[in-house]
């Protein structure tokens, strides 16, 4: 999270450590769909490998099909890579599992991120409004909201979104996003930088 967050305190020393203890979750919890799960999600988010986090999560999946977690851990990764469709599909289905679950927040970033990869952004913008409403300081649900607001033209709204943004991450920029975040393995990262410099980010 607070890697996520952009927080200053987070270092790679810290993201190895991460990533240490997610293979020793994963080698020691192959019959825990929760274990797999959480595990799966940092060895693609702390170390970059994607494919390798999904199928971790595809085996949570296997053995808990109704697991809210691991659909939308799954959502992500599969957004990381472009597969806008199918985590769509994890997304829509963990929340059918789980409306009142207290990381919809989270759940509701990834679906606008996915939504702004298929050009809907409309329905990325009311997927992130409801992101922002439940977690008014999570940083990449304002990232999306604010980028799905420029793309449909709420210039205003989009800033006063940017402004809350910048409030929680001072040094957030586009370029530092383009080269950092896991959105950049997608081939469909253009349409959120593009909203983000609409939205007054440099």
């Amino acid at each position: 999270m607070r890697a996520a967050q952009g927080w200053s305190r987070f270092d790679k020393s810290e993201g190895d450590k991460g990533l240490a203890l997610a293979t020793r979750a994963l080698a020691a919890g192959q019959d825990d769909s929760e274990a797999l799960s959480l595990a799966g999600y940092a060895i693609g988010f702390l170390g970059c490998q994607l494919h390798d986090g999904i199928k971790a999560i595809d085996r949570a999946i296997a053995i808990n099909p109704n697991s809210a977690l691991a659909l939308t851990n799954a959502g992500w990764l599969k957004t990381y890579l472009g597969m806008s469709d199918v985590a769509i599909a994890d997304y829509m289905r963990a929340k059918r599992l789980s409306p009142r679950d207290p990381g919809l927040y989270r759940l509701n970033t990834g679906l606008a991120c996915a939504l702004m990869q298929k050009g809907e952004y409309e329905a990325a913008v009311e997927a992130g409004r409801e992101s922002v409403n439940d977690n008014p300081k999570y940083v990449p649900g304002l990232r999306a909201f604010a980028a799905a607001l420029a793309q449909c033209g709420h210039l205003g709204e989009a800033r006063h979104v940017v402004e809350s943004l910048l409030r929680i991450d001072r040094n957030f920029t586009v370029s530092s996003h383009a080269s950092t975040s896991l959105m950049r393995f997608s081939g469909k990262f253009a349409p959120m930088l593009d909203g983000l410099r609409r939205a007054g980010l440099q």
